[in-house]
């Protein structure tokens, strides 16, 4: 099987992305800055990014976990994470790990930085798998503070609750460092830490630090990991092989 992680930045690169997409041909799809709604191109940014990915990679099962809903020219709109699989969603569940949903979130005006985390289980062959997604708390300073490190240890905690095979992605806005994350490497594998990653941030972005994860637990058996370099985001894709 194969699963990719990526921050999408709204749907900015979202042919570069799809092109990707469709060449990689992943079973698992877990994206953060995610936009949805029943309308395209608004001007100014995709605003339903989920909507292009599943009809373009033709994929059957997703979940989206808004961080706000919005209006948008008299159309519901969306901004937050979600996942994409060709596997069988068989259970779901979304929790706010800092600040709650907004229903009616107005730009310029609300909090933007609460974060969720959501949960989906997949059936695969008779068996379960847990993946996880998050966008964590952003700061400019790549350590974090004690709302990242709340939010994460949460966030592992949760996590380590099941027994089954499980694998844990995000953007969580912090490097390999950080005091933030000792709790997810206690807990899991950290896939960019053992591979030595260096930046998971493409030339797009100002920055260069390695903020972009893949955890698993002893139940995934790793084939295959890589960063890859390919432009379809200001973030790269993480790249996934792996059995249960």
């Amino acid at each position: 099987m194969k699963l990719i992680q990526l921050n999408i930045w709204q749907g900015r690169l979202i042919k570069q992305a799809v092109r990707f997409l469709l060449r990689e041909q992943p079973d698992i799809i877990c994206l953060q800055e995610l936009s949805s709604s029943a309308i395209g191109d608004a001007g100014f940014l995709e605003t339903n990014s989920l909507e292009q990915l599943k009809t373009a990679l033709s994929v059957e099962y997703a979940a989206f976990a808004p961080r706000w809903n919005y209006d948008l020219m008299g159309v519901r709109a969306g901004y937050g994470n979600g996942i994409l699989s060709r596997l069988p969603i068989i259970g779901e569940e979304t929790r706010f790990l800092h600040g709650v949903l907004n229903e009616n979130f107005v730009f310029g005006r609300d909090y933007r930085f609460m974060t969720n985390a959501q949960r989906v289980k997949l059936s695969v062959a008779g068996k379960e798998l847990e993946v996880f997604n998050h966008h964590g708390y952003y700061l400019p300073d790549p350590n974090g503070n004690e709302t990242s490190k709340a939010g994460l240890e949460n966030l592992a905690a949760w996590a380590g609750e099941y027994a089954s095979p499980t694998i844990l992605t995000g953007d969580l806005n912090v490097w390999p460092q950080s005091p933030a994350l000792q709790m997810l490497n206690s807990h899991f594998r950290n896939l960019i830490t053992e591979h030595a990653i260096d930046s998971t941030l493409s030339q797009l972005n100002f920055a260069d630090v390695a903020c972009d994860y893949i955890f698993v637990n002893d139940q995934i058996k790793v084939q295959h990991f890589e960063v890859s370099e390919e432009l379809v985001s200001d973030h790269k894709a993480l790249i996934l092989e792996f059995d249960i």
